[in-house]
């Protein structure tokens, strides 16, 4: 989603006509204050589904032409407050700024659409049919009530943008996963596409969309090994079908997918870092301890056992 417009693209909105993205003021007197509030509860709604802000023109006519206004410091401190007076809640997120458009000074306010729809001014809902302002019908407040449920999915849900399907293990999906999660002759007679079953379960966002999700990261995201030969990254499965297990351990590329959800979960509000790391933690455990691993823990006042080459002093 875009959250902001170049100089250039500004130009253009404002001399082209209005539109559900723009909305042009010549003063900011009179009724003009509450035709603005309206005008940015309706950019925040985003009922079109544009997923593009939209942008008020202050001293603008309605011919596209700038009417001249002087632009002060008061007069964009009055378009700000517009977001922080209580008047429209949830606040937008909005930008307030000064241009230099057609050769005079022009107040423009971006608005983002919002996250969370609807959004309310004085209590009412203001949504954008082409260029008008319209107040929301109740088919309009179902749809921007179904955006809301649609955005506030849980965290492990949402996709991972960056993250493909390559970056997936599939064999551990088909093989491991699917096994213990539904029983045998439910999979007998699942004729679903691999595509469709990772959507089914949540590993992907959907099959139209196959972006992973962070369930489908921390779960079967592939990992990227450093190659004892040639010191390049390699498929740590590969190492393992060969019988060799990386002496490094386990590290987590910049192009590795579950790094990016580690980087995601650490501001706050998010899901829990400290899973993520867990889990990080327990392969690099399990990866430097290789397949024939036969650590315990020692008894109490055992002596620890000696090393490989310890031992092979003593055998000769």
């Amino acid at each position: 989603m875009r959250t902001a417009y170049s100089d250039v693209e500004i130009q253009a909105m404002m001399t082209d006509v209005e539109s559900d993205l723009v909305e042009r003021k010549e003063t900011f007197d009179g009724d003009a204050p509450r035709t603005v509030r309206e005008a940015i509860c309706a950019f925040a709604n985003d009922l079109p589904d544009r997923r593009r802000p939209g942008v008020v023109f202050v001293g603008v006519r309605d011919d596209g032409t700038p009417a001249g206004l002087e632009i002060n410091d008061a007069l964009l401190l009055k378009l700000a407050h517009c977001k922080t007076d209580g008047n429209i809640l949830p606040p937008p997120s909005m930008t307030v700024g000064k241009h230099v458009l057609g050769g005079k000074d022009v107040a423009v306010v971006t608005v983002a659409p919002a996250d969370s729809p609807p959004v309310r001014f004085r209590g009412r809902i203001w949504t954008r049919v082409g260029p008008r302002r319209a107040l929301a019908s109740a088919q309009d407040e179902r749809m921007l009530n179904e955006k809301r449920r649609h955005g506030d999915a849980p965290f492990d849900t949402r996709p991972v943008r960056g993250a493909t399907l390559a970056d997936l293990d599939l064999p551990r999906f088909q093989y491991l996963y699917l096994p213990r999660a539904f029983d045998a002759e439910v999979l007998a007679r699942n004729d679903r596409t691999v595509e469709e079953r990772l959507a089914a379960t949540k590993m992907i966002a959907s099959v139209t969309d196959p972006t992973p999700t962070v369930l489908g990261v921390l779960m079967l995201a592939r990992c990227a090994w450093p190659s004892r030969d040639t010191g390049c990254r390699t498929d740590g499965a590969a190492d393992r079908s060969r019988g060799r297990w990386p002496s490094h351990g386990w590290r987590a590329t910049r192009r590795s997918p579950i790094r990016a959800v580690a980087d995601r979960t650490d501001s706050p509000g998010r899901f829990p870092a400290l899973f993520v790391r867990e889990r990080l933690q327990l392969q690099r455990g399990s990866a430097a301890a290789g397949p024939s691993s036969t650590a315990r823990r020692r008894r109490p006042g055992e002596r620890p056992r000696p090393g490989r080459r310890a031992a092979r002093r003593c055998t000769r």
